[in-house]
This record gives structure tokens, sequence and C-alpha cells, in this order.
């Protein structure tokens, strides 16, 4: 929040202050939450469940899944950020906020996951090797 403010050169009131960190605080914690979540049943009717036969897959599916929700969640939660900085003072219409970030997010989804792909076969290598 602190270096949205210093992008934007505006910090609001400490009233606004107050009210946007609880626009902020729900979808965190619904973020947070996403990590007990059992992906298993949905992930056998995606057909992947396949590949349990090979050791470590589940663990890395699994793994891959919550980092794309952690990544579009946190993706969400920054855009509802910064919609709350720039209307501070004016009518805030939380359905339109969260629309907007959801949109934003999933498609700022993309280019994270692009960037992050590929860093997988080389984080996996320096993982074998600890364990060799």
């Amino acid at each position: 929040m602190r270096r949205l403010v210093e992008h934007f050169g505006y910090r609001p009131p400490s009233f606004e202050l107050v009210r946007i960190y609880g626009q902020v605080f729900v979808p965190a914690v619904i973020a947070d939450g996403i990590n007990d979540l059992d992906l298993e049943g949905g992930l056998s009717q995606l057909g992947l469940g396949v590949l349990d036969v090979i050791p470590g897959s589940r663990l890395m599916i699994d793994s891959a899944f919550d980092g794309a929700i952690n990544a579009l969640f946190t993706l969400r939660l920054g855009f509802v950020t910064r919609q709350c900085l720039l209307s501070a003072g004016k009518t805030f219409v939380r359905s339109e906020v969260r629309t907007v970030a959801n949109r934003e997010a999933r498609l700022e989804l993309k280019p994270v996951l692009r960037d992050a792909v590929p860093a997988v076969p080389a984080a996996l290598k320096g993982l074998i090797e600890k364990w060799l």
C-alpha cells in the first residue's frame, strides 16, 4: 500500500486509509484461505489424475495450481487497492471495482505465468541437485 501511495503521490486521510484497508482485507483473507482447498478431485476430472503414476507429479501439479491461484488473487488485490486509492473521496461501488479488478487480474496473469513457467525447469534441477 505504501508503494502505491508513493507511486500515485497521494496519501488519503486516515479515515479513507482505514476504509481502503477494509476493502483490501477481505480479498486477502480469501486468497489466504484458497491454500486450504483440496484440488485433487477437480484435477482428476480434468484428466490430470493419470499423472499420479509419476512420482512427485501430484506435488508439482498442486504447487503449480496453488501458485497460479495465489498469483491471480495477488494481482486482483493489487488492482482493488489501486482502484481504492484512485477513487479515494469518491463514491465507491464494490461490484464495479471487483469486476474491473477480476478482468485486469485475468489479463495480467498471462504474462506472469509466461514469465514464471520457464523458471520451473531450473528450479526443479536445483531441487534434484540438492537431493543428490
